[in-house]
């Protein structure tokens, strides 16, 4: 009897394990794809920052699927791994590198920094009086220093589907520097469906890392 118990469990025990891996490989790919995109991000910041999102998610997703499957399959040795301990040598380099990484990072934002974005949220309140709406994605970022009510347009969704019909809207913001619809196509349909546009106001900004970028005010017909 012994025996047969003892033969039960250790069929059972690893069939266990597997159906529990299986239930818990959505969450795994989850947090798989959360912590690649962070990093896949950084390799394609021209994309994100243009809303050309496409080609970061779905790195991110097929890296997420294969280190969910390699975690799944050499799960007795992937445990071993992530239990390994480290020695304290191995962890003050890891802390030394670390420190070291962000402080670079620190000092590239404080040599690059401006008050661009700062300068152009105030400047458009002053063209602009409290509660004016105003389409683009760009609105939102230029929104805070002042009193206007941004219409974000993202690429597919966030007032998306009336984007050319939005005649209650007179204003949209977008950049002209470095091009045109440079935070995403979106924003190059909703000009082509007013043709009587006309840029304003040009503010300096920086979006691209150069920081010599300019965003225009564009009104979308003539005044009454």
């Amino acid at each position: 009897m012994r025996e047969i118990n003892r033969e039960i469990w250790q069929f059972c025990v690893p069939l266990t394990i597997v159906l529990l891996l299986l239930i818990a490989a959505p969450a795994l790919a989850y947090c798989a794809y959360v912590v690649l995109g962070a990093v896949v991000r950084v390799y394609y910041l021209e994309d994100v920052y243009a809303g050309r999102l496409w080609r970061p998610v779905r790195v991110s997703a097929a890296g997420a699927v294969l280190l969910t499957t390699l975690l799944v399959w050499a799960w007795p040795r992937a445990v071993r791994l992530l239990t390994w301990r480290w020695t304290p040598r191995l962890a003050a380099a890891a802390a030394i590198v670390a420190v070291l990484w962000n402080t670079g990072q620190f000092a590239d934002w404080a040599a690059r920094r401006t008050y661009k974005n700062y300068q152009a949220s105030i400047d458009l309140g002053r063209a602009l009086p409290a509660g004016t709406l105003v389409q683009g994605k760009l609105a939102n970022g230029l929104a805070l220093e002042n009193g206007i009510r941004p219409i974000f347009i993202g690429h597919g969704f966030g007032n998306y589907i009336d984007r050319k019909e939005r005649w209650d809207v007179r204003y949209i913001l977008t950049y002209t520097d470095p091009e045109i619809g440079h935070e995403g196509d979106q924003i190059v349909d909703v000009l082509a469906a007013y043709p009587g546009w006309r840029i304003i106001m040009t503010f300096p900004v920086a979006e691209t890392p150069s920081g010599h970028d300019r965003a225009a005010l564009i009104e979308k017909r003539a005044r009454d």
